[in-house]
């Protein structure tokens, strides 16, 4: 498996810098595609950015489903059947980025983030409930011209 250089200089025997790294690294690694472990961010650098993307997920989901709750029978069953859809492709991707960030957290702050991230889970999945019952509530009634 290759590694990505990163915008580091290529090794080769008249390069100055493959000199200089060659002198830096560990003399037990024969490997000549060596790279520093530590030029690749972890899981935990990259944290502060799930979380701000989570962020902004969390608020389509308060968006979506108060749009849905607040719905009227002047609401219409596209309008209803759009907010369902975005809700529910909200929720998938929050899904997969919760499990990012759960992997990266302590059992405490674990625990917190998930009764918090059930709180969201729950009011998407009500709110595609009720988008789904009233949608096949408004297929069911007369449509006026």
């Amino acid at each position: 498996m290759a590694h990505a250089t990163h915008n580091l200089p290529q090794r080769t025997p008249d390069s100055a810098a493959a000199t200089q790294l060659t002198q830096t690294k560990p003399s037990v690694d024969t490997d000549e595609n060596y790279v520093n472990p530590l030029c690749y961010p972890t899981m935990a650098d990259n944290l502060p950015i799930l979380k701000r993307k989570r962020a902004t997920l969390l608020s389509n989901v308060i968006r979506c489903a108060t749009a849905i709750k607040d719905c009227t029978d002047a609401t219409t069953s596209d309008d209803l059947e759009y907010y369902r859809n975005r809700l529910q492709e909200t929720l998938d991707q929050l899904t997969i980025l919760d499990d990012s960030i759960h992997g990266s957290l302590n059992d405490i702050e674990y625990t917190a983030d998930v009764q918090n991230c059930e709180t969201y889970i729950d009011s998407a999945k009500r709110a595609i409930y009720k988008a789904t019952r009233a949608s096949t509530i408004n297929c069911q009634r007369p449509c006026h011209a």
